[in-house]
C-alpha cells in the first residue's frame, strides 16, 4: 500500500490481540497493524473473487513494507 492511508480504530477479542502479539513477537509481522492490513487485502480478495461479489477482481498486492515480512504466506 502506498501514500494514501486511512487510520481505522478497530477492537478485538483479547485473545486474539494476544495471538497477533504472537505472530509479531515471531517476526512474521513487525507490527499489529501490518498483520490486520494483511487480513484485510485477504478479505478483499477473497470477496472480489466471488461470482456474486460487488468488487471488482483484484490483482495480488505488490509487495512492499506493509505486505509483511512473511516469505510464503498462503
Amino acid at each position: 500500500m502506498t501514500g494514501d492511508n486511512t487510520s481505522v480504530s478497530v477492537s478485538l477479542p483479547s485473545t486474539l490481540a494476544d495471538r497477533l502479539d504472537t505472530l509479531v513477537a515471531a517476526g512474521l509481522f513487525e507490527s499489529r497493524a501490518e498483520a490486520l492490513q494483511y487480513g484485510a487485502r485477504l478479505v478483499v480478495r477473497e470477496e472480489a473473487n466471488r461470482t456474486d461479489s460487488p468488487l471488482d477482481p483484484v490483482e495480488d498486492s505488490p509487495p512492499g513494507r506493509s505486505g509483511g515480512s512473511r516469505s510464503a504466506r498462503e
